[in-house]
């Protein structure tokens, strides 16, 4: 997966709720292996995706505008929320796509699921600030 495959799947979906992108770290490495974080903040919140080869795919995860842009995958850090964490919803993506269904398949998923969820994920993070 690529860093630039997130505006490009993303990107219009993220824009249409307030979103903008601030910041890319294209080349990190994360417990030896490659890894890559997209900053995105909209009015009510902040908003990264990040994948690192180590975990096996990427993290949607939402913050308040005060966290510290850190590495979602580094539990040890400031406190990023998973989108799926936060919500209770009908809303259903559908199944994610099988492993190996190609990086398409999976940021069309991605892309379904920020549509169904992320504003009852915002609502959720802001009740608990």
């Amino acid at each position: 997966m690529s860093y630039t495959a997130v505006e490009t799947y993303l990107g219009s979906t993220l824009l249409a709720h307030g979103f903008t992108q601030y910041r890319v770290e294209p080349d990190m490495t994360w417990r030896g292996s490659p890894a890559w974080a997209v900053y995105y903040r909209s009015s009510a919140c902040k908003l990264q995706v990040c994948w690192a080869a180590r975990e096996g795919g990427e993290e949607i995860l939402l913050a308040s505008l005060a966290t510290p842009d850190k590495f979602g995958f580094d539990l040890n850090g400031p406190r990023w929320r998973s989108i799926t964490g936060l919500v209770d919803t009908e809303a259903d993506p559908g199944e994610p796509p099988a492993h190996g269904s190609g990086d398409a398949a999976q940021w069309n998923w991605d892309k379904r699921l920020l549509e169904s969820h992320l504003d009852d994920a915002i609502a959720a993070l802001i009740g608990t600030m």
